[in-house]
């Protein structure tokens, strides 16, 4: 089975993010062999700067946290961007 996580990228009040991301989600779980996930940052403490090495050192160790342990659980990933630029919000690409 596929597994799907659907990111709703924002955690500010008001965010417009859960709209879409939770129409999305409701597609997927409509196929077959496809097990959607809703993942909402604001339900996770984010893991900024909790490891010894950061993500670019060489050789570095996989990351032991919890949050991101569990984004890697998920063979494929949506990313519902909040940003109106064309590069993700801090907040995901760290």
């Amino acid at each position: 089975m596929t597994v799907i996580s659907v990111i709703i990228g924002s955690t500010r009040e008001g965010r417009f993010s859960e709209k879409p991301a939770k129409w999305i989600l409701d597609h997927l779980k409509k196929r077959d062999g496809v097990d959607a996930r809703l993942l909402d940052l604001r339900d996770y403490p984010m893991p900024f700067f909790d490891q010894p090495l950061t993500p670019a050192m060489p050789g570095r160790p996989d990351f032991q946290h919890e949050v991101v342990q569990k984004w890697n659980e998920g063979i494929s990933e949506m990313v519902k961007d909040p940003q109106i630029v064309e590069k993700l919000a801090s907040i995901m690409a760290g």
